[in-house]
């Protein structure tokens, strides 16, 4: 057995464990949250320029994702409603995915089998569901996070 395939049995189970998408995005999620957390501990901000959204630099209009880096920044210090503030799609499925993970390395923990695949082989979502989510999302962020929007609208901005 190779150390791919050993990686995949957890100690003592001897069942192998198939990671599925969740998985995935709460592992990726976790570290990129853990950088933050050092950073956060050991510098109380981030130490190093990050890439600047080009769609928001040249109409400051914010992309469907703006606000992700910000919203791991502050789930990082414990600020979990400024998360959801700054990106609630990103932080919201993080969060579901996160817990799913939990859920499903425990019960493969304990029975020896995994709930996750299943569910997901049982969840019927549209691409017009999908699409209609992260339309939402995105006219979310240009209302919160737009300082042209805000200034044709009469608002004041969130950093105000």
């Amino acid at each position: 057995m190779d150390s791919v395939q050993q990686a995949r049995y957890f100690p003592g189970s001897g069942q192998r464990y198939d990671p599925t998408w969740p998985v995935w995005v709460a592992f990726a999620g976790t570290l990129v949250l853990a950088g933050f957390a050092i950073s956060a501990m050991i510098f109380h901000e981030i130490p190093l320029r990050l890439p600047v959204c080009v769609l928001y630099t040249m109409t400051k209009i914010p992309c469907a994702t703006c606000g992700t880096t910000r919203a791991f920044w502050a789930l990082a210090r414990g600020h979990i409603m400024q998360a959801l503030a700054f990106q609630p799609l990103i932080i919201t499925l993080y969060i579901i995915c996160t817990a799913l993970t939990i859920l499903d390395l425990t019960v493969w923990r304990i029975r020896g089998t995994q709930v996750l695949p299943r569910w997901l082989s049982h969840l019927r979502i549209s691409g017009w569901s999908i699409l209609i989510v992260i339309a939402v999302n995105w006219l979310y962020l240009v209302l919160y996070l737009s300082p042209r929007v805000h200034r044709w609208l009469g608002w004041p901005t969130w950093w105000e």
